[in-house]
């Protein structure tokens, strides 16, 4: 067997045993409490599962939508995780993790679209439809586009903040997979046109646009566009700062989605393959770029903001840390050699360590770190796998 099909092999057997009666847990480890239902987790487990085509696999998803809806309160938010009992369930620690709600959209929404099972859809409309008003009151202001506090996503230790673009395109990808399974609400159609329009014009700003009716705040627009730099779009920004910073978790999302016109997205993937992947020395892509270093002024902010322990020194976790995550998801936007060649190098990086499926790796050692047998690691290694193999679209 080579490596490739081995690693699909043993990524699939880590699947079944992060499988419980309450869907997929986020790995099998004791520490913290990854040892329980995430929904962003799940959601990425999810999507592998689907890609699979494995009954049991899309079962424990199904059972993994059913969990995050038990754990829905009276605003439509569902929990960041959760104990196997419901007994403990927990919305954020800092600060409450939005992202999770969208991801609970976004995967209800695949869900139905692949298994067509309409009855699943009747049962809990009502919960997609409450997740859709929570996250409709996150638009501030009504302009499309949600407020993400810092520590409120999946990079939760890292220090980026306001209208971040991971977590807009998400909300793009469950407007519109909303969208699809209730054809009787045009105003989801709507208001992802709308949202599209925003991510367009505010997060690849040019000159020409500045009296463009999506522009989000016009003295915002006109600092963004004098120091941005084409093909990659801004990370985030606020109303006192713009982020430049290159968001990979982001831009995967952002290229497998139907946001950008064909064009735009194959250079943006040519970009990142240019930056990170063509040497063929790391076949990793790092989750943002670049490293903060201790010294520079967002050093004292990304610093002090951690959970049980930092984690977040040069070239790891997410200040550089290289993320199986972000990969898997960028590697099934390729097509052709290009992604044959990076989809072996991913393999080969999880042969190397004895398939632990570590959670990230350092960018200058290249050693695993983080959390083993984690559930976001052979999820990504099988939604890229199956990309390739079977061309296998990720997103409906």
């Amino acid at each position: 067997m080579n490596v490739v099909e081995e690693a699909k092999e043993k990524s699939l057997n880590l699947l079944k045993e992060l499988s419980t009666d309450r869907g997929f847990i986020a790995s099998s480890s004791e520490f913290a409490n990854y040892k329980r239902i995430w929904a962003r987790d799940s959601a990425v487990a999810s999507l592998a599962a689907f890609a699979s085509g494995d009954n049991e696999l899309i079962e424990t998803a199904k059972k993994s939508i059913e969990t995050l809806i038990a754990t829905q309160d009276e605003t439509g938010r569902v929990a960041s995780n959760t104990s196997f009992d419901l007994n403990s369930v927990s919305y954020g620690t800092t600060v409450g993790r939005i992202d999770s709600t969208l991801w609970f959209v976004v995967i209800f929404s695949q869900c139905v679209l692949r298994t067509g099972d309409t009855a699943f859809l009747k049962t809990h409309r009502g919960a997609v439809e409450k997740a859709l008003f929570y996250l409709q009151c996150l638009e501030l202001n009504g302009k499309d586009l949600i407020f993400i506090p810092q520590g409120a996503d999946w990079a939760d230790e890292y220090i980026h903040e306001g209208y971040i673009l991971y977590d807009q395109v998400l909300y793009y990808l469950a407007l519109k997979g909303a969208g699809e399974l209730f054809s009787d609400n045009t105003l989801l159609k709507e208001k992802a046109e709308k949202l599209r329009n925003r991510i367009l014009v505010n997060y690849f700003p040019k000159e020409n646009n500045r009296n463009n009716p999506s522009v989000y705040s016009s003295g915002i627009f006109e600092n963004s566009f004098k120091k941005y730099k084409s093909p990659l779009p801004i990370a985030s920004f606020t109303p006192h700062s713009i982020e430049y910073r290159v968001d990979n978790f982001a831009n995967s999302l952002l290229v497998l989605s139907d946001i950008l016109s064909q064009e735009q997205a194959d250079e943006i993937k040519q970009e990142i393959f240019k930056r990170y992947l063509s040497s063929g020395e790391k076949n990793i892509l790092p989750a943002f770029d670049p490293v903060i270093q201790e010294g520079e002024e967002s050093w004292n902010r990304l610093r002090s903001n951690y959970l049980f322990e930092f984690r977040n020194n040069p070239f790891e976790y997410h200040n550089g840390g290289l993320w199986p995550l972000v990969t898997g998801f960028f590697l099934s936007s390729l097509k052709g050699d290009q992604q044959s060649l990076a989809v072996t190098g991913f393999a080969e990086v999880l042969k190397r360590d004895g398939y632990i499926f570590p959670e990230f790796y350092n960018s200058k050692t290249y050693d695993f770190g983080g959390i083993e047998n984690h559930a976001f690691t052979a999820s990504a290694y099988l939604i890229a796998y199956y990309s390739w193999k079977d061309d296998k679209q990720i997103f409906l």
